[in-house]
């Protein structure tokens, strides 16, 4: 029953280049854009404008100090924008205590991102850092006197982050690879117009994606994929430990044309979101599971050419149209 309309423009400007001297390689790049943006609320009668206009640098070197080792710094900025499900103000009731709804006043938000990267062979080592302004996000409002939640989309926090990653390829036997990658970042927040204080502490995270040759023609493959999150913080909330846990088995028959998939995600029922977050004096304690644990049997077959290469083409608005779910 709710009447809402939400048009945007946006002109976009860029350049880059790149110069290679010896070792040493440089690219840099700057994006403007301009942005009109305006939203109707029929039930209201009102209309909300924003228009602004930014920059968008990236600078990246990369230095070759030895055949196998390379330095490599990089500095960008990006816009991160909400999309129409996060604008629309419609409300959908969960249950009789629980209700969602967009916010058609929500603004972007702007990233400025730091990193310096060393590579070795199969090893990458990355320190990073980040300040990220007028994040918004989901937040659970509580009314103290009939106990319901209104979750709503709000601009609410400036984070600072500072971070240190690995990522490592195995590969020294013919019949296992593994890409692993471990990262811990510590993260401080400044909360925006709402009545709650702003958290900091570690984030943590380590995944392991492995594959093997089951046999001399590789024509029986097995994946095993797993993942943890410790427990973290991250601007209102403090969440607890999740992981994950997948499973896959192919068979590849007729020239390895066709492909069978047995595939079991999430095989210990542990993709689980659990948080908690303090506003205005009232804890919420939230659980959120989507589902994820399946079994799947797939066939796959290739027909024709296999010579052939087909060109994937990208458009300049391919980030704009996953916005609106398209």
């Amino acid at each position: 029953t709710h009447q809402f309309d939400y048009k945007e423009d946006v002109q976009a400007l860029y350049f880059s280049g790149n110069k290679k001297i010896n070792n040493l390689e440089a690219q840099i790049g700057l994006r403007m854009e301009a942005t009109q943006t305006k939203s109707y609320d029929g039930n209201l009668n009102q209309s909300i404008s924003n228009t602004y206009t930014k920059l968008f640098p990236t600078i990246n070197l990369s230095y070759a100090a030895t055949e196998n080792s390379t330095y490599r710094f990089s500095y960008g900025k990006r816009i991160g924008r909400p999309n129409f499900a996060e604008l629309n103000p419609n409300v959908t009731f969960i249950n009789p205590f629980l209700t969602v709804e967009g916010n058609p006043v929500l603004k972007p938000f702007f990233v400025d991102n730091f990193e310096l990267i060393y590579s070795y062979k199969k090893l990458e080592t990355k320190l990073y850092y980040s300040i990220e302004n007028n994040i918004y996000n989901q937040i659970g409002l509580p009314d103290i006197n009939t106990s319901a939640v209104r979750l709503t989309f709000r601009n609410i926090y400036n984070v600072k982050r500072y971070g240190f990653s690995e990522f490592y390829v195995f590969d020294k036997w013919s019949w296992w690879s593994s890409n692993n990658m471990f990262t811990i970042s510590y993260m401080t927040s400044e909360i925006i117009n709402l009545p709650a204080d702003g958290l900091e502490g570690f984030s943590t995270y380590f995944s392991s994606n492995n594959d093997f040759n089951l046999n001399k023609n590789k024509t029986v493959l097995l994946n095993v994929n797993f993942s943890y999150n410790f427990p973290s913080t991250y601007g209102l909330g403090k969440e607890k430990a999740s992981s994950g846990t997948a499973l896959s088995a192919q068979y590849l028959l007729f020239d390895k044309d066709l492909r069978i998939t047995l595939r079991a995600n999430d095989i210990f029922k542990t993709e689980r979101v659990r948080f908690y977050s303090v506003i205005d004096g009232v804890r919420r304690n939230s659980e959120y599971y989507f589902d994820s644990r399946f079994v799947q049997l797939s066939l796959n077959y290739k027909f024709g050419n296999k010579k052939l290469n087909v060109a994937k083409r990208r458009t300049g608005n391919e980030e704009e149209r996953a916005r609106t779910g398209n």
